[in-house]
Order: C-alpha cells, then structure tokens, then sequence
C-alpha cells in the first residue's frame, strides 16, 4: 500500500507507554486508565495498519479506469458504464483554515483531502463506510474547538461528493469534479457496524445527484454462493474512478472476503456489486490480502440492512426493463385494476378548493396523459380522468423521466386520477377539478403494480420518499402540497383517504 497525499495513508508506527506499577490509590487508576485507552488506540491504530498495508492481492494492481476498461477483470464493458455512475469521491472541503481560524480551534492536517469512496441509493442518499466520519483513525487530525475533535456529523458536512472524477481516454487527463453539498448524516455505525448514510443536496447547477447519475440497487438478501463475482469500483488513492472485480471467497458474520480484488487508502466505503445484476451486496470496508484475513473484506448489504433504520429490510429490485440502457418506455395499455378511492380535501382557512381558484380557466384542461411514457404507467380505472391542463401533463412525464434516470431498473411509479376533460366535479373526490391535482401510488417493495396502503408490510417507504422527492424537483410546475398519511415521510402532510396514494397539488 502506497501512502500519498490525497488518500487516507496508514498510521505511524509508535511505542506503546508502558505503565507504572499499579498502586491502589483513585489518582493511580485514574492515570492507569488512561495510559490504558492509549494503548487501546495504538493497537487500534496497528491493527488498521497491518490489516490495510497490502490492500493490493498480488505484486501489482490490477484495477482499471473505468472509462479504458478493456473488458478483461471478470465483468463486461456494458456493466460498468452502466453502474459506475451513481460511484462517488468524498472529499474534504478546501477551506478548513478559514472555518477553524478563532482561537481554540485547529483545522487539523485534512484540508481538501479526497478521503473515501461511496454509492448513490434512493431518495439522493450516498451509502459509504462509517469509518470516514470516525473522530480518530488513520494517522490524520480532524478539525476540532476548545481541543475536542468536532462530532461526526459535523465531520460529515465539512464535505462533499465528487462525481465523474475519472480518466477522460481521449485527453488522458481527469474529468473536472462535479460536487455535491453533504446535508447531513443520516445513520452512522449503527449497531456497530461499519456503514454510513449520508444525504445529499443539489450542485451549483441545481441539479440533483440521482437525476443526474442515477442510483444503484441494494440487492434484497446476502449473496453467499462462493465463486460469484464481485466488482468493485473504487477511487483508491484518492485517484480517479477505476474497477478491478475478484470472486467470493467467504461470507460469514455479516462479512464479504475477496482475495483477488485491489483496494488502497481511499477504497473504503466503495460499492461492492453482484456481476449478476449490478445489486450492491456490500460495503468495501477494510484491507487485508497478507494481513490477517488474507484477504480484503466488506460489511455484507444483509448486515447493513438488519442494522438500518432507513433501508427496508427486503427491498426487491424488480427488473422491469429488460434491457434498461435501450428501453424507455413502458407498455400501458391494460390499465391496473384499483376501485376508485375517495381524494377528500381538507377545508379550512386555505383549503385545497381555495388554493386552486388562481388556476386557468377549466377549458385549458384539455390533454391526456400519454397511455405510454417513461418511468410510468396508468392505473386509472377511467382513462377519461386522466386530462390535465398542458403543464401538469409536461410535468408528470418529466417526473416519469427523471425518476427512470435514477431507478433504470425499475419499478415504474403509478399515476392515478387527474381530471376529467374540461374540468369540474369528478365524484367521488372533492378536488381534481382544475387538472392541477395528480393522484400518485405509493410504491412498494416488490415491485408489483399493485394498489398499497402504508400500513402494509410491502409499503416501500424508502421508494415513495424517493418519489416525494423527485416530484419536487421537476422544473415544469411547482408543488403546492403533497397529502399523504404517513407520517414519516418527509414533505407530506396527512389528510383522510389519503392511505394508498399520494396527492400533488401543482400550481403555476
């Protein structure tokens, strides 16, 4: 293993302190303990070493950039371009000194450090190794105030995700960084193990991660069969995006061990993927081919899953598209079956009535949505509510194709009653009447088209935030409300009738 700058090198090797003679008095234990955790932490510190040193399995690396793979590591050139995408470079912010600068404060040795590499998931959260918030570790000095190390969650804001940051084979030089804020930190180490969740907001440009680079699944149980191949795609050293693939050689204890995969300093928190299908099966977290694993080891995608709060615990990634990099388009034309649920509105100071007088007048309701369309199908039981005004239409089909940029592997998100063309009444609901009202199902963890209430034990919440938040970001309309009565997703507000799907209401 190299140590260099712009990765997370090895640290030092030092002489453990060697304790007085025990003597039974509270300020002699008190030191003794003392002396005690800081030889805790030297040995912290050498077992990290020994067991991250020869990263490398072999005399050489082997590992590839991603856009000059010649195909020959075990996984083809398709499956890369395809998923090495939503991979990104966390990296420490530059301007560390000016954040830390009043007295009592250090910036530490991090400043601008390209530190480990992680994974796009649903709903814009980056999935990565926990140790890149620890507060120690690594032989580096975290910022800190009054001589205490920040907190990880500070930790995690005083950085970014790089995207794209990869060997361009026609210049030979390194795509510019595409970067993206770290909102916060969502789940770190919880239960013990080494994984972190992270969310993030939208580049300079405005534009959001998912959208732009799409996520990966997380594969609904642990791949245990030995001999599959693996794939890790990676930014070691801090280095540009490159692969290098190896087989399972064991699965145990909520671990993956790999012996034939190259990793260094910067790999942590890299995506391992299934050759199969390109489902994340683990989190790269530690090296070890000559340490003492003999080989290099991640936290297994099922450990991670038992232990999140966030993650459903059999979340199926149901292949809808055959081939998602040539099919666009889903076929709608035998609508799903669904008695027609009650939209009530809530009435009061503003009700949902009130809210839409501004709207056009009811004869601009007037386009149907297309019966065919990206990243969507019709559940309608009456194609004749299915009318909208011109950029409520525009607005759900950029809603469908965004949301088919970050889930190419499906499921599709299922659009319900609109309005009825020209406008009024549509009995039984007491809204949908200006086609600015689009009904939306949840989503669910098996994929299947079919009707769900968040009560259910298939309710995909973690699918229907990521919709929440997709349905905001389209830049046709903005979003007035979205009622919904779980109450545990974030931009919802709850409304009777209101179990099985959600209601946007847009407005101009």
């Amino acid at each position: 293993m190299f140590e260099k700058r712009n990765s997370l090198p090895f640290p030092p090797q030092g002489q453990s302190p060697e304790l007085e003679p025990s003597v039974e008095t509270r300020d002699n234990l008190v030191q003794q303990r003392e002396a005690l955790m800081a030889q805790v932490e030297e040995l912290d510190n050498l077992i990290t070493r020994v067991s991250s040193n020869e990263t490398l399995c072999g005399h050489t690396d082997d590992s590839q950039d991603v856009e000059k793979y010649d195909g020959t590591l075990g996984v083809t050139k398709d499956f890369v371009n395809q998923f090495s995408p939503p991979v990104g470079q966390l990296q420490w912010q530059e301007n560390l000194a000016d954040l830390f600068s009043k007295e009592g404060e250090s910036p530490g040795n991090v400043e601008g450090k390209r530190w480990c590499t992680g994974c796009l998931i649903e709903g814009d959260k980056f999935l990565t190794a926990g140790h890149c918030f620890d507060q120690t570790g690594g032989g580096w000095q975290r910022p800190s105030r009054g001589n205490k190390v920040i907190s990880p969650e500070e930790i995690a804001t005083l950085m970014h995700v790089n995207f794209n940051f990869q060997i361009d084979p026609t210049t030979d030089r390194p795509r510019p960084d595409d970067r993206f804020p770290i909102i916060n930190l969502l789940e770190y180490r919880e239960k013990g193990l080494d994984y972190a969740i992270i969310q993030l907001g939208r580049n300079e440009a405005g534009e959001s991660p998912s959208g732009k680079y799409g996520t990966l699944n997380l594969s609904p149980q642990d791949l245990t069969h030995i001999g599959s191949m693996l794939c890790v795609i990676q930014h070691p050293n801090g280095n540009p995006k490159k692969i290098e693939a190896g087989p399972l050689i064991d699965h145990k204890k909520g671990q993956l061990f790999y012996d034939d995969i190259d990793t260094q300093g910067g790999s942590s928190g890299s995506p391992i993927l299934a050759e199969k299908n390109g489902n994340v099966v683990g989190v790269h977290t530690n090296g070890g081919c000559s340490g003492f694993s003999g080989a290099n080891v991640g936290v297994s995608i099922g450990a991670i899953r038992g232990a999140s709060n966030l993650l459903d615990s059999a979340e199926s990634p149901v292949i809808i598209f055959p081939n998602p990099a040539d099919v666009e388009t889903v076929d709608n034309e035998t609508p799903i079956e669904l008695e027609d649920t009650p939209c009530f509105s809530p009435l009061g100071e503003e009700s949902l009535e009130d809210l839409i007088l501004e709207a056009v007048p009811f004869p601009a309701v007037d386009t149907q949505l297309p019966i065919e369309g990206t990243g969507y199908y019709s559940y309608s039981q009456f194609r004749e509510k299915q009318f909208g005004l011109t950029e409520t239409i525009e607005a759900i089909k950029k809603i469908g194709e965004l949301w088919f940029a970050s889930h190419r592997t499906g499921p599709v998100i299922g659009i319900g009653n609109i309005s009825k063309k020209g406008g009024g009444p549509v009995p039984p609901h007491s809204s949908h009447q200006t086609g600015l009202d689009v009904d939306f199902r949840l989503l669910r963890t098996d994929g299947a088209r079919i009707g769900i209430t968040f009560h259910h034990p298939n309710y995909s919440r973690t699918r229907t935030q990521a919709l929440v938040n997709t349905i905001k970001s389209n830049p046709i309309l903005k979003v007035k409300l979205i009622l919904c009565n779980d109450n545990k997703l974030q931009g919802v507000q709850p409304w009777p009738g209101h179990d099985d799907h959600l209601h946007v209401r847009f407005s101009k």
